[in-house]
């Protein structure tokens, strides 16, 4: 179920997805029931897999059988190598309690979905199932989805007990769930277009940081799953800050994100020091939520720069095709003129002048785009048989008016189906020659469905009329007929274009966005643009009044020109700098109150010492001061009286509070006492 929940996800046809549960699940099955599960991961991933790719009819039978166990022995080979590594590096109970832990897995488990994402590319790409140039993509895609289900899922499912009982939260913890939840659904159900509306989703880290100070370490746990159970739906059903013109797009973007919020919420869950302040907590998370700040604002500045030189460099793509087509349509204008002026230059105009004349245009050379150019001659109603004479018409009946072909050049196959057909039959047709006739300008119908697709796809096709008119006495006009010309809107563009539009994608509606679709450029096989750019030109064709809509679009060939790199690189630097700081100033944090402990600690030692000092001396002094038959005078470094007890007044005749600190000098006048003090002195 998970992976057909992940492959509901994937890039087709290649099968990788941006986001992939169960690599995470894998491994902590293996490391909760052993190593011998492993069949069990090979199975779910092979038949997963092989269902996906049949329904999506990438290959043949044998191909996809093949493919499927190749995947399958990848993810399998993934699980087995994540368990080894997380065995040998001592955290096999992924409980990730220090900063070396969380980096000794998050090491692991991108070593480990290195296994599945080259297993599978390999695969994909021997068997043709995608082509060489996809290869890094759909290899970075694996990698991520993988990477992501490792690092956020396998801790989460391990931290789950083996009886859960129901949580006792305080009511703080409570009041923080539902506020993180609230300000989840804001950011990720929300799809304001405001350019501010990148940072919001990396607001949510100050969440992790304010458990973090609390010391919260489960509901961290819990704000990961708030933040992925909302984010991930959200983004699949096309709201929230990432999405972009295809989903597999945004779910990488997201996938980012989810990676970098899971790695910073376990590096701020690892334990604190029990006695540490909360003043030396709030300090390294604070330098990380700031690193973060300037991370995420160089990502954001960096990005917005990005999209406006891919807006301006996409608006000149829609600016060029725009005159590009104006350019030659007023060309082809200028070709309808030239025929109405050698109609209107020759009392008539015969076969053969007119296959002169088109002739020495050379259209296929110098107007490629064009089928052909042909004269109509116009007639009222009841003339069909007068026409006859001089050209087959067709449709039969009688109508009020008729305009029926009578000269196309060249004479290829398809043109000379033409000749005879009565244009006034078909009302697309006759609309166009009617306002042409009335308002004497050059017109264009609408989409129709030209008599010259009579093999190979069929074209939508237009017609332009140009009326023309011969002079009657007085200055009187009458019209004569019409010189037009037919297009396949296919080939008309392929004649301007060639093999050159190939990174914007256009659509082509009669008067406006509304309006009939004429042509599109997307073909099968062209990948769509992730960017929300799009272009809306409107071309005049002719004089009457008619237009076009061109609705210009980039692809995702125009997408790989655009320099995503630099952004992503600034976010995952950033973030890594980021974590350095942290870690530094955690330690710093910790070596400082190492030191003053130690201080704290001399300092007792100290005034034990001073305290034990002074009792000695204490009772030194009750012990001489007893002592009456003999002078005891003991005296500093300096020489000067510190101790005179009794025996030393009677001796000296002074009393102990005259003579205590003066300085062994004034004795000098009992020389015979002084004498006999030197050697106890010494």
């Amino acid at each position: 179920m998970l992976a057909r929940l992940g492959l509901m996800l994937a890039l087709a046809p290649s099968n990788a997805s941006p986001i992939w549960p169960p690599s995470g699940f894998a491994l902590v099955l293996l490391l909760r029931f052993g190593r011998q599960y492993w069949p069990a991961i090979l199975a779910g991933a092979f038949f997963a897999n092989l269902a996906v790719f049949h329904s999506n009819n990438v290959a043949s039978l044998p191909v996809l059988l093949t493919v499927s166990v190749a995947i399958a022995i990848g993810n399998a080979a993934e699980a087995l190598v994540a368990h080894w590594l997380v065995q040998r590096l001592g955290i096999a109970g992924i409980r990730l309690q220090t900063q070396r832990e969380v980096y000794k897995f998050g090491g692991a488990a991108a070593v480990a979905a290195i296994a599945s994402a080259a297993l599978g590319v390999l695969s994909l790409e021997l068997s043709r199932i995608i082509p060489p140039a996809l290869a890094w993509q759909v290899a970075a895609t694996w990698w991520t989805g993988d990477f992501l289900g490792l690092v956020l899922l396998a801790p989460l499912a391990m931290a789950v007990p083996v009886r859960p009982a129901w949580p006792q939260w305080p009511p703080a913890q409570i009041a923080f769930l539902a506020t993180l939840t609230i300000a989840t659904l804001g950011v990720f159900l929300s799809d304001s277009q405001l350019s501010v509306a990148r940072y919001l989703p990396y607001c949510l880290l100050f969440f992790l940081g304010l458990a973090a100070v609390n010391r919260w370490r489960s509901m961290l746990r819990f704000a990961l799953v708030i933040i992925s159970g909302i984010a991930i739906p959200a983004t699949v059903m096309n709201h929230g800050p990432f999405v972009s013109g295809v989903l597999h797009h945004s779910l990488l973007s997201l996938s980012t994100y989810l990676a970098i919020t899971t790695i910073l919420a376990w590096v701020l869950a690892t334990e604190e020091e029990p006695g540490l302040s909360e003043s030396y907590v709030w300090t390294p998370i604070l330098i990380l939520l700031v690193c973060m700040t300037l991370t995420v604002g160089a990502w954001g500045w960096i990005t917005h720069d990005t999209e406006s030189r891919t807006s301006e460099r996409f608006q000149r793509a829609a600016d060029n095709v725009r005159e590009t087509i104006r350019l030659r349509m007023e060309d082809y204008e200028s070709l309808l003129r030239a025929g109405t002026a050698l109609f209107d230059a020759s009392n008539s105009v015969e076969r053969d002048e007119w296959q002169q004349f088109v002739a020495g245009l050379d259209l296929p050379g110098h107007y490629p785009g064009v089928l052909g150019m042909g004269f109509a001659r116009f007639a009222p109603a009841g003339a069909v048989a007068a026409l006859n004479k001089e050209v087959m018409v067709w449709p039969e009946g009688d109508r009020e008016l008729h305009a029926p072909i009578v000269y196309v050049e060249p004479r290829s196959e398809r043109n000379l189906v033409a000749i005879g057909y009565d244009m006034m039959s078909e009302p697309a047709r006759r609309d166009a020659m009617v306002a042409a006739m009335q308002n004497s300008k050059l017109t264009a119908s609408g989409p129709i469905t030209l008599v010259q697709e009579i093999k190979g796809p069929k074209q939508t096709g237009f017609l332009m009329f140009n009326p023309v008119y011969h002079k009657k006495s007085g200055g009187r006009r009458e019209l004569h007929g019409f010189v037009y010309s037919p297009f396949r809107m296919g080939d008309l563009m392929t004649g301007i274009f060639g093999e050159d539009m190939r990174e914007v994608r256009l659509d082509v509606h009669f008067q406006d966005a509304k309006g009939q679709l004429m042509y599109t450029s997307a073909r099968s096989g062209m990948g769509q643009s992730f960017t929300r750019l799009n272009s809306l030109q409107y071309v005049p064709v002719g004089d009457n009044g008619q237009s076009w809509a061109l609705m210009v679009r980039p692809t995702a060939l125009f997408d790989a020109t655009v320099d995503q790199g630099k952004s992503f690189m600034v976010l995952v630097m950033g973030t890594l700098i980021s974590l350095l700081f942290f870690g530094a100033s955690r330690n710093l944090v910790h070596e400082r109150m190492a030191a003053v402990r130690a201080k704290d600690q001399s300092a007792r030692q100290l005034e034990q010492q001073t305290a034990s000092l002074e009792e000695s001396e204490a009772r030194f002094k009750l012990l001489t001061s007893h002592i009456r038959n003999h002078a005891i005078v003991l005296l500093d470094p300096a020489g000067t009286i510190t101790t005179w007890n009794e025996g030393a007044e009677k001796l000296f005749g002074y009393q102990a509070a005259e003579i205590v600190g003066q300085p062994l000098q004034v004795l000098s006048t009992e020389s015979h006492a002084l004498t006999s003090m030197k050697p106890a002195r010494e």
